[in-house]
């Protein structure tokens, strides 16, 4: 294999992880929902009652929502904000080659070397950017995997306190909930005794309330209303 071909692969490679890279995003993300979701339902059984291990559950769901919100961080890393370095156009490159032939020429140089000499400097050029390019995009492929390193491990944290969490969180939800009840106490036979005592007293005569009116006519001046421009 020669060395154009190996710079070639390497290119495509690092091309190809990438791809990877982001592809991998789809199982974490979903994850992170997951594991959210089950510590936001948690969270709401530790509202009911104020004991010890309500406060653990809640120390626990605190530690593994911030495992949450770092994996999300490095996830959102991971998928944004980095550059890569692809090939020049096939057409400017074709350019640069012609180009290099004309001066070739114009420096006094045969039309047939002119263009030996003009692909033989435009297929080195080519190596090297394959070689230039293939580093640069491993670089940024190496930081991407370690920030998707760094969420996994915060995703595994939060299981793990999810998981610590789960027995308190079924054992809140099996205990019995005290729930209060209020009791209104009425008095029915002092009240009915004290209504019996009270002698109605005569309701005055209301005051006659006068006819109604029917509504006047409407008085509306015509076309008095300017059109709107529009």
């Amino acid at each position: 294999m020669d060395t154009a071909s190996l710079y070639k692969d390497l290119y495509f490679h690092e091309m190809d992880r990438r791809d990877r890279l982001n592809s991998g995003l789809s199982f974490p993300v979903g994850l992170v929902t997951l594991l959210a979701g089950a510590a936001l339902v948690m969270l709401k059984s530790a509202t009911w009652h104020s004991t010890d291990l309500d406060k653990i559950l809640v120390i626990l769901l605190a530690v593994a929502g911030l495992s949450l919100v770092l994996a999300s961080t490095y996830l959102i890393r991971v998928y944004w904000g980095h550059e890569y370095s692809h090939m020049p156009y096939a057409e400017r490159l074709y350019n640069y080659c012609q180009e290099l032939h004309d001066h070739y020429v114009n420096g006094g140089v045969t039309s047939a070397n002119a263009q030996r000499l003009a692909k033989a400097k435009m297929l080195a050029y080519v190596e090297h950017q394959f070689s230039k390019n293939a580093e640069f995009n491993a670089q940024v492929n190496d930081k991407k995997s370690r920030f998707l390193f760094n969420a996994n491990a915060s995703l595994i944290g939060a299981i793990v306190f999810l998981a610590l969490s789960a027995p308190i969180y079924l054992y809140t939800q099996s205990r019995p909930k005290n729930d209060v009840q209020k009791i209104e106490i009425t008095n029915r036979s002092i009240a009915v005794t004290q209504q019996e005592d009270q002698k109605p007293e005569p309701q005055p005569q209301p005051a006659r309330e006068p006819e109604p009116q029917p509504p006047p006519s409407r008085l509306i001046r015509e076309h008095t209303e300017k059109p709107h421009q529009k």
